[in-house]
């Protein structure tokens, strides 16, 4: 069989998280088929042994034009994979296409600063009515498709992700690599990619904000987007400072040593951060959503949209070692409910039922 794919998720500064880890596993776990990614030229992670990469010219402007007929690059194929939720309007063969979240739908309801919305919206929508089959990476999205798309129903297929690319290695170079050493001396709470106001950056501020919120512990949140850093969200607070982006090392070992990761976040599609802190023995604080349930399991505090909430559960945190003690034992234990192995083979299932 051969596949071809859109491949701009494996963009190298992002294949290793994200929707990125998605296509990378798969491709990696199926080496019977013969995998062709499509991409505009750009530092690519290309391997010779698991896919080849065919790229348009990078063009202001056109690059989605270029998208549309990207599959006239592949002369002959059996599927198209569309890795991260849309399709080429010119698309001759029978198409899967993966859904990570809602994003593109629920632009009014969680704006994330793409230009033309509405336009993205419609894409989705049309590419979902155009897929063979729709792979939705968690049960909440799956719930959110079938409620708003009830016709996909009988397309729908659930392929829950594994829990991120964390090595032993990985946690080993977290607890004494020398990443380790540029590390905050404070204590300090972890919140990764507050890039727009759905990471709710701004309820982190209130917490921080609070007149009788004690103690020296410091937060420390990533990203560098215009929405996090915008004047309305910018926490001026000395004890709230932004890390930027971090290579992977240093992002394994900020999450290995901190009081706890905070996963305030209003929307997620799956929740790899929460995973990941779990597998370096970080505590999970996270908002009560049902997202966040699903992947958290037991394994997490689950708090309400209230700063007084979180202000109590942070300094629990610091202040009872044993509840510490108790969440990353859990979980270690939540960790293992994620397979990539599960997931490849349901892909692999829907790619062998889609070119039949």
């Amino acid at each position: 069989m051969r596949i071809v794919f859109d491949a701009r998720p494996l963009r190298s500064d992002v294949a290793h998280r994200g929707v990125g880890a998605v296509p990378l596993q798969i491709i990696k776990a199926l080496p019977e088929i013969d995998f062709t990614g499509l991409a505009p030229a750009g530092d690519y992670l290309e391997s010779t042994s698991a896919y080849v990469l065919r790229t348009w010219p990078q063009i202001p402007k056109l690059s989605s034009l270029f998208f549309d007929f990207s599959p006239m690059l592949a002369h002959q194929f059996d599927l198209y994979w569309g890795t991260n939720h849309l399709l080429p309007l010119v698309q001759p063969k029978p198409s899967v296409i993966t859904v990570h979240d809602m994003l593109y739908w629920k632009h009014r309801q969680y704006p994330d600063g793409n230009s033309f919305p509405r336009y993205r919206a419609a894409r989705f929508a049309a590419s979902l009515r155009r897929a063979k089959y729709i792979v939705a990476s968690s049960q909440a999205t799956a719930d959110d498709l079938s409620a708003d798309f009830p016709e996909l129903v009988p397309r729908l297929e659930i392929a829950r992700l594994g829990p991120g690319i964390m090595t032993g290695n990985a946690v080993r170079e977290a607890i004494t690599g020398p990443a380790s050493d540029a590390l905050p001396k404070n204590p300090y709470c972890l919140l990764l990619g507050a890039t727009s106001p759905r990471k709710n950056l701004a309820l982190i501020r209130k917490i921080w904000n609070l007149e009788d919120f004690a103690g020296d512990i410091h937060l420390w949140y990533t990203g560098t987007s215009t929405c996090a850093d915008s004047k309305e969200n910018r926490p001026e607070l000395s004890k709230i400072h932004n890390a930027g982006v971090l290579t992977p090392s240093l992002r394994n070992a900020f999450l290995k040593h901190a009081v706890a990761l905070l996963q305030p976040s209003l929307y997620e599609g799956f929740g790899f951060p929460a995973l990941e802190a779990m597998a370096l023995g970080c505590p999970v604080l996270a908002l009560d959503t049902p997202i966040h349930r699903e992947i958290c399991g037991e394994a997490a505090l689950f708090l309400p949209n209230e700063p007084v909430a979180w202000r109590s559960a942070i300094s629990g945190m610091v202040c009872n070692p044993s509840l510490r003690s108790e969440l990353r034992d859990k979980g270690f234990y939540n960790v293992k409910r994620f397979d990539w192995g599960q997931t490849v083979s349901t892909y692999r299932d829907v790619f062998l039922q889609a070119v039949r």
